[in-house]
């Protein structure tokens, strides 16, 4: 019998090279992954699996980012932070046109709109505009604009879309991982600004001893702590059927991470909960979820159909279609 699930990918930064680790551990114990909801890296990282790739593929992804990081910004972008024309480049490069609903496997990225104060999924058009829209970091990294509002990261409304996870197959139980758990023994509770150990030491002291910083500390903190609890009151809401959470939540969101050890965390972390699962797909369970999930619907609510930039080299405007 084949043992399917869905995922429920969570937002952190690239804590979420995390996930990889959950994916090799549930393909090596014979889990097949239906469908992904993600959100903000887990909408990237869920993006890159559904597609088709490969995890070795994807671990070479990450590693042409990681090993020479760079948050230029492209002319004439959204005013943020950093900018994103190297993750864009890379997407591109990955995807080409690819759309989401020609993926192998069922996949959707969250989103939230700005003028509308509401999460969009995104479960139709191309894979370079919905994940660009999911990592979209308000501040940090560029908005994505489209005629229906600006679209940020979807982890400010949802930091792990169990719910929308629900909706790709309500029958088959849900694996939500949650990248916010850290180890008290490697808990670091300064924020750095993005990877600050690529910096010449006496720049990167300098830096630290700025109000500037010193406000970046206190809202970087501010923020990790309202995501925690919002994740922890998500969670106990939608009540996945198994709960996945490595000891990653010491690395700060834009870190400079050591991708081995984020898998073997991931790894691990579902290793754990590996007997969870296999009780969650039991029959009267599986019952208990068609009774109290499935409805008529094959829709993903609340959603956009399809999201088009808004230029082509920064001009033009926007198509997209509401629900």
């Amino acid at each position: 019998m084949t043992k399917e699930i869905v995922l429920a990918l969570g937002g952190g930064g690239l804590r979420g090279i995390a996930h990889l680790g959950v994916l090799r551990c549930l393909e090596e114990n014979g889990y097949k992954v239906k469908g992904i909801a993600g959100t903000s890296i887990g909408g990237l990282m869920g993006a890159l699996y559904a597609s088709g790739a490969s995890l070795n593929e994807i671990d070479s992804f990450i590693e042409r980012f990681t090993q020479k990081p760079s948050f230029r910004h492209r002319p004439g972008q959204y005013t943020s932070l950093l900018g994103n024309a190297l993750i864009e480049d890379l997407l591109h490069e990955f995807f080409q046109d690819q759309l989401i609903e020609n993926f192998p496997i069922k996949f959707a990225a969250t989103a939230v709109n700005m003028d509308t104060e509401c999460e969009v999924v995104l479960s139709t058009g191309k894979a370079v505009d919905a994940v660009l829209a999911t990592i979209a970091m308000p501040g940090i990294l560029p908005p994505q604009k489209t005629e229906k509002g600006l679209l940020v990261d979807g982890g400010v409304l949802d930091p792990v879309p169990v719910s929308i996870a629900r909706q790709i197959d309500p029958a088959v139980p849900v694996v939500a991982v949650c990248l916010h758990k850290k180890n008290p023994e490697e808990a670091n509770g300064q924020p750095v600004f993005p990877f600050e150990d690529l910096v010449p030491r006496r720049i990167s002291q300098r830096l630290s001893r700025t109000r500037y910083y010193e406000s970046f500390s206190l809202i970087s903190r501010s923020a990790d702590l309202m995501m925690v609890r919002m994740a922890d009151a998500k969670l106990l809401l939608d009540k996945p059927d198994v709960i996945v959470t490595p000891l990653v939540g010491h690395y700060h969101t834009l870190d400079h991470v050591v991708p081995t050890d984020l898998r073997e965390r991931g790894y691990d972390a579902m290793k754990c909960q590996l007997d969870q699962l296999e009780k969650s797909m039991d029959f009267v369970k599986t019952l208990v979820r068609v009774a109290k999930y499935v409805d008529n619907s094959d829709e993903l609510r609340p959603t956009f159909k399809t999201l088009t930039p808004p230029h082509k080299g920064n001009q033009g405007q926007a198509q997209t279609q509401a629900k």
